[in-house]
């Protein structure tokens, strides 16, 4: 039984078909990297499969049972979603933002415990990196049975996106199925069970998380050199 599936899915905007034929299906206690240069619809897969947009075609299925309920009642159900950018509540505490999460704020700390001595300042002051530790600490400390992150890296320095995502590793060693989509192929596939490539809607590739690194050079080249190149741009000190 899959913990995530999506079955010849089409995802669009208004009628405006941008992903086609998408089949996937994750396992309890894996990671599945989707890799893609900017543009391939990754974010748009990702929106369909939480349930933020409807699929134009097709059907995405949590623990074998079709999905057609909305994003919260889904996040009730033990869905957490990570969206693209560092979306906190900038005005609120970091204790008040994790406080707005479904797990304890004790859980989230243990995750991050650089928050702690963070827990009094409001959220919009903290950096990018504190941004989204906060953001992936309040979706794990609901410990979700299905999470998906999309574009954790986005601007961050390398040793910050590989505290997050070894947290995300831990959540699928602990049995949450995990989806990342992520651009910046080099930091993620190391933490991948299994990966696959996104390119102008459809999936080109597939292949385990080992054989993805082993063929990365060819698969960049081919696939991805507009990623490789905006990542050279793309990390902060934070």
């Amino acid at each position: 039984m899959s913990a995530l599936s999506a079955r010849g899915l089409v995802c669009g905007w208004g009628g405006t078909r941008v992903v086609e034929a998408f089949d996937l299906a994750v396992e309890a206690g894996e990671v599945v990297l989707i890799a893609g240069p900017n543009g391939a619809g990754k974010t748009t897969a990702m929106l369909t499969l939480v349930g933020a947009i409807r699929p134009l075609a097709g059907t995405v299925a949590i623990s074998d049972r079709v999905a057609r309920a909305r994003l919260d009642v889904r996040a009730r159900a033990g869905l957490a979603f990570v969206p693209e950018g560092r979306h906190v509540f900038a005005r609120l505490t970091v204790r008040d933002n994790l406080r707005l999460g479904r797990g304890p704020v004790a859980r989230a700390l243990g995750l991050f415990p650089q928050l702690e001595s963070l827990l009094g300042r409001t959220a919009g002051t903290l950096s990018g990196g504190e941004q989204q530790m906060l953001r992936l600490a309040r979706a794990l400390a609901g410990e979700p049975s299905v999470l998906l992150v999309d574009e954790l890296s986005l601007g961050l320095a390398p040793r910050v996106v590989a505290q997050l995502l070894a947290c995300v590793r831990e959540a699928a060693d602990a049995g949450t199925a995990v989806v990342i989509v992520e651009q910046h192929v080099r930091l993620a596939v190391p933490v991948a069970d299994r990966a696959c490539v996104l390119t102008r809607g459809r999936i080109e590739l597939r292949m385990t998380g080992a054989e993805m690194s082993a063929r990365l050079p060819e698969i960049e080249a081919a696939y991805l050199s507009t990623a490789r190149r905006d990542e050279a741009r793309s990390a902060d000190p934070s």
